[in-house]
Formats: structure tokens, sequence, C-alpha cells
């Protein structure tokens, strides 16, 4: 599962890292927003990693993901 986790974090923070965008929810083409939300597109199979997350797991992947931020390796430079 933690490998699963980190590929979609991966994908998501891209924008971030690139400087494409501010925060993962600011890139346009992200389906991150659906992830930290209860909102449902019609591309997205969430199912996977909310069963492993267990309770609230959209905030549990939100803060997944934005933990990853601080990481040294993400860190974006000022």
């Amino acid at each position: 599962m933690k490998q699963l986790l980190d590929t979609i974090s991966y994908v998501h923070l891209n924008p971030v890292k690139s400087r494409s965008s501010k925060a993962p929810e600011d890139y346009r083409w992200s389906n991150y927003k659906t992830y930290i939300t209860k909102n449902n597109d019609k591309l997205t199979d969430k199912e996977k990693v909310y069963q492993a997350l267990g309770e609230n797991p959209q905030q549990k992947y939100q803060f997944y993901v934005e933990s990853k931020l601080r990481i040294k390796d993400w860190e974006i430079p000022t």
C-alpha cells in the first residue's frame, strides 16, 4: 500500500516540484481535490486508497501528501 500512496502522491506533487503550481490542489489538471474531498469525478477510482486508509480517508491522504512537501527532497527553494 505504501508504494501506491507514494506513487499517487508523487503524481500529485509533481506540479509543485516543477513550480507549475504552489499547491497540489491548485494545478488545473490534477485530481488531487477529488482525493481530499468527498467530491467524485467519473475518472478517479479512489476506493483502493480509501480502503487502506480507513476512517476519514480524505484527511489522512491530504496529510500524507502535504507532509511530503516538508521533506527535504520536496522543498522548493525561495
